[in-house]
């Protein structure tokens, strides 16, 4: 009996000190996120744990972010984290334009409620690949599984790129992150592009509009 106990023992004190590793890690990188003053390479990553930190000291009233992706981390198992951040950087003043790729009926659902609550500040798109503008199309297949985010501030414009993020995945491969007023060379080359996408995708295709009473079931286009 005491050898079982013994046993049980350890494996709390194991669990123990991995929660308490995790968390070390945890605060460590993010520490280590808030002194990022140049580009980096980030193997793997996700938007919740890695964009969030990074972008977190240039957030500000009048700050504007495009978020492209599918919608997914919105309830995947990083959602709690990821709908934090977006509510957090909402109420200081930011606005953002989510871009869902392909975005399925939950997606939707996850976001419905910041729709709802901030308007005109959190503006959702649908690009699909049918749709009937052949550019949009394009846009949409382009951005299928690389996911571009990108940041204005007033100390000028920034990036985080996926360039690989499989559908459904809370884990990007590839990433890259150039800080606010650090683009240059084919970082730039790249913004530029993928900002015009951007731009020229949201004259075309109207924002899905909700009021607080809506249900997901009545999300409409509004031009």
């Amino acid at each position: 009996m005491a050898f079982f106990a013994g046993i049980l023992i350890g494996l709390v004190v194991l669990l123990t000190i991995n929660t308490i590793s995790a968390k070390q890690k945890k605060k460590d990188k993010i520490k280590r996120y808030k002194n990022i003053t140049d580009p980096i390479d980030v193997p793997v990553a996700t938007i919740a744990k890695d964009l969030g930190p990074l972008f977190e000291k240039y957030i500000s009233d009048g700050t504007k972010i495009d978020i492209v992706g599918d919608g997914y981390y919105a309830y995947s198992t990083n959602e709690k984290i990821w709908m934090k951040c977006l509510r957090g950087w909402l109420s200081r003043g930011i606005s953002i334009s989510y871009i869902l790729i392909e975005a399925d009926k939950a997606a939707l659902s996850a976001l419905h409620p910041l729709m709802a609550e901030y308007g005109d500040k959190f503006l959702v798109y649908e690009l699909r690949k049918t749709h009937a503008d052949e550019k949009i199309g394009k846009i949409a297949d382009l951005f299928f599984t690389m996911h571009p985010v990108l940041i204005s501030t007033d100390l000028g414009q920034g990036m985080w790129l996926e360039k690989y993020h499989p559908r459904h995945s809370c884990h990007a491969y590839n990433n890259r992150f150039v800080p606010p007023g650090k683009l240059a060379d084919g970082d730039l080359d790249m913004h530029t592009k993928f900002k015009e996408y951007l731009e020229y995708a949201k004259r075309i295709v109207a924002p899905l509009r909700v009021d607080a009473t809506d249900s997901i079931d009545v999300l409409r286009n509004v031009a």
